[in-house]
């Protein structure tokens, strides 16, 4: 039976888990989503347990009802067949920042001349325009930046990140929303938006003491998160930091002189399993500094 967004054609750009929860609900709903990969591969492929290479348990929770491409979106040829397929797309979802999107050409300018009727929708860590529109974030840093992490205490006794990826998780509602509300509004148009959908601000509305102080979910099942880094030996600053992602790891707070060299030379660390399963020694390393 067809879903209420049957012929619906969405390009799914996006990586990790918000922009892919995301697109996932719109496919869920009957859309034709296409998810682009690199030709690694989404970062979510090789986290985590998984039964054959690259399919990671992880990655197919984010990204049923779709079908996938592979472009190099590095290469003018993949930036060619991206524009090529928007012509005829509905909705164009990814989550670059602003400086590698204008580095790529992949603006929302660009896709407007060649399809005024395109929902063109980004979504990142910040506000484009605001003071960290150029920095990346994951949903340990959002956690943390909204107050979720430090809310946390009532339950933990120490900042803690609430252990279900939920910064990632509700903010793809907002993109679920957004491209909804777009469509019912091109109906009526015949045009398309520029929409930006920033995780913090939309963080920091659920970052309420009330909620976050009740109790925590009861049940066995945990997600194993890094937890933040104390960072002095005083009991309030900690840092926040995805231990997995590769051009971070050997980056740690402050420049951590061990810990750093250790992980960043490691044979094992080389690759994102490794690194998780290392990341419980480099834990130890940064909390004794």
């Amino acid at each position: 039976m067809p879903g209420p967004l049957d012929g619906v054609r969405i390009l799914d750009c996006t990586t990790v888990v918000l922009g892919p929860w995301a697109a996932q609900q719109l496919g869920d709903l009957g859309a034709d989503v296409i998810k682009i990969e690199p030709p690694e591969g989404d970062t979510t492929r090789q986290l985590g347990p998984r039964r054959h290479p690259d399919m990671a348990a992880f990655y197919l929770g984010c990204n049923r009802s779709k079908r996938s491409l592979v472009l190099d979106l590095k290469q003018e040829e993949g930036r060619r067949a991206l524009l090529k397929l928007a012509e005829r797309a509905d909705v164009l979802l990814h989550n670059f920042r602003p400086d590698p999107a204008a580095r790529l050409r992949l603006s929302c300018e660009v896709f407007e001349t060649i399809n005024p009727r395109l929902i063109y929708l980004a979504t990142y860590g910040y506000r484009a325009a605001g003071p960290h529109g150029h920095k990346a974030a994951y949903d340990d840093i959002i956690q943390a930046g909204a107050g979720l992490a430090w809310l946390q205490r009532a339950v933990t006794g120490t900042p803690r990140y609430v252990p279900t990826i939920v910064a990632d998780k509700t903010s793809s509602n907002g993109v679920v929303s957004a491209v909804l509300a777009a469509l019912y509004a091109r109906e009526r148009t015949g045009a398309g938006q520029a929409i930006e959908v920033p995780t913090l601000p939309r963080t920091v509305t659920r970052a309420r003491r009330r909620a976050s102080s009740s109790p925590s979910p009861s049940g066995t099942a945990r997600w194993r998160r890094a937890g933040g880094w104390p960072c002095t030996r005083r009991p309030a600053p900690r840092a926040a930091r995805p231990s997995w992602a590769p051009p971070r790891w050997s980056r740690s707070p402050g420049g951590h002189p061990a810990s750093s060299a250790r992980s960043a030379g490691s044979r094992h660390c080389r690759c994102r399993s490794g690194r998780t399963r290392c990341r419980t020694s480099a834990r130890r390393a940064r909390s004794t500094w």
